[in-house]
């Protein structure tokens, strides 16, 4: 190994003035020759030079802050209700509201930042934020959000995100987003940024959700914290108010510190009626997997996607079935047509794995969405779709999983009338399959076996653990491999 003081000796006389064995300590400005110092200054000066244009440039790159709550002036007409306010935060208990100025975002490009503290999620049940040019206290709680978007919590701590809400009969059900936060009394920064008309949403520096463009907010658009309480579905108050701290605004992108927009990831493509997450197709000789589901599909679709990734891209969509009678009705102007064929135009797909809801859709709580006197004919409506938007693709139907109750020891069992009217819905599924010649794959026989593995006194009654939800992404797969080989 050369010792620094050895860096610098020569073999042979003196170089540029260095005399032999020389150490690094002791070189001083005199050691150097006159010209060598008159090309070091010009090299330190250039040095400077270039290191002061590339700060000034960087500095006028940096997005400035335009507002910031605690520092920038609150006038009292843009307060709804009792605003708690303490320092750089401000808190929400579903009666109170904050307006901020209006016009305050002008720019095409621009970031919304804020860190959140959710005392009880399921206790949240209010907007958080919006961005919309009409009042939505005169308005239902489910709210249309025209030419902008908006964040709202609903019951149990769902977070949805719409984006291009008028584009929809519905409303609602355009972006859908992941849930905001994770354990509850956490700060968790949140980053909403727009550029080039697409909204992206990280939380605490990961990304969640790229939309695809939409229009900007109209003119009178102002953002809006907290929610109005309106004459229909307002929430109660909360027992815990929801911490929003340290808001800040910005004038361009401010894309969290290690976000690499190269980076491949899953796009979130929207439309009347559905919101798809798609895979970038960079080989149009790969087949494409359309896989269609609830949160049950949610635990086995990265395991689908990376057992085929040679092989397949594997598209989500978190939907696929409308709730109530007489949804076929209108035929192809009805809202599943009508979704369905915007989805197949992000095709064409080769494969669809079709779990549509089943846990929701015949959940017992709300019998009047499901009835076995239309279920074979709406579910026959679904394929029928399928086949015609999407001609060359293979369909898997997905039987839906069971349903869990607690007995009095804390373990869990199939024994209650919410999992008998499952079993009873599957196997109508079941004949409208067969007579379509529909391979199905059985999750609530893979189910079933888990069952003795579930932990005792589980409250929640439909998921399940990983080792469970293993096996499903299994038995999929298995299925996909099989008409995989006899395709060309």
């Amino acid at each position: 190994m050369i010792s620094r003081d050895n860096l610098f000796k020569q073999k042979e006389g003196p170089v540029y003035g260095l005399r032999p064995h020389l150490s690094f300590r002791r070189m001083t400005i005199s050691s150097f020759p006159e010209p060598f110092l008159l090309r070091k200054g010009k090299m330190i000066f250039v040095f400077f030079l270039l290191a002061g244009i590339t700060l000034l440039l960087n500095a006028q790159q940096q997005p400035k802050c335009i507002w910031e709550f605690g520092k920038d002036k609150i006038s009292p007409e843009q307060i709804t209700g009792d605003l708690k306010i303490s320092g750089s935060s401000f808190f929400l208990d579903g009666t109170n509201s904050l307006r901020l100025p209006s016009g305050i975002l002008k720019q095409k490009d621009y970031t919304i930042e804020f860190e959140l503290k959710t005392p009880n999620r399921k206790e949240i049940n209010l907007i958080i934020f919006a961005m919309q040019d009409c009042d939505y206290e005169k308005g239902p709680f489910r709210m249309i959000v025209p030419n902008g978007f908006a964040f709202a919590y609903y019951g149990f701590g769902a977070g949805m995100l719409y984006a291009n809400s008028s584009q929809t009969s519905m409303g609602v059900n355009e972006g859908t987003c992941p849930i905001p936060w994770g354990k509850d009394n956490v700060y968790l920064k949140q980053t909403f940024l727009v550029k080039d008309g697409k909204l992206y949403y990280f939380r605490d520096g990961l990304i969640l959700l790229i939309t695809d463009p939409f229009p900007p907010p109209t003119p009178g658009a102002v953002l809006r914290f907290g929610q109005l309480r309106g004459r229909k579905n307002a929430p109660e108050k909360l027992k815990t108010s929801l911490e929003i701290r340290n808001l800040k605004l910005y004038d361009g992108c401010r894309f969290p510190s290690g976000y690499d927009p190269s980076v491949s990831k899953r796009m979130n493509y929207s439309g009347p009626e559905y919101s798809l997450m798609r895979e970038k197709v960079k080989d149009p000789k790969k087949k494409r997997i359309l896989v269609v589901g609830d949160s049950i599909s949610m635990s086995y679709r990265a395991q689908i996607a990376e057992h085929v990734k040679d092989r397949a891209y594997v598209d989500y969509w978190m939907g696929g079935t409308w709730f109530g009678p007489g949804v076929a009705g209108g035929g192809e102007k009805s809202k599943p047509a009508v979704a369905w064929k915007g989805v197949a135009s992000h095709g064409p797909y080769d494969i669809v794995t079709f779990n549509p809801q089943t846990l929701h859709w015949w959940s017992r709580k709300f019998k009047d969405r499901c009835s076995k006197t239309y279920l074979a004919d709406t579910i026959q409506f679904y394929f029928d779709c399928i086949r015609k938007y999407m001609p060359n693709a293979k369909i898997i139907w997905i039987r839906c999983t069971p349903y869990r109750s607690l007995l009095p020891d804390g373990s869990s069992t199939v024994d209650n009338d919410d999992d008998r009217r499952i079993r009873k819905f599957n196997e109508i599924c079941d004949k409208v399959a067969a007579r379509n010649k529909i391979p199905s794959v059985d999750l609530y026989a893979i189910a079933i076996k888990h069952l003795p593995n579930v932990k005792k006194h589980w409250k929640d009654p439909v998921h399940w653990d990983r080792a469970c939800a293993d096996d499903f992404a299994r038995a999929i797969c298995s299925e996909i491999d099989q008409i995989l080989k006899t395709q060309p």
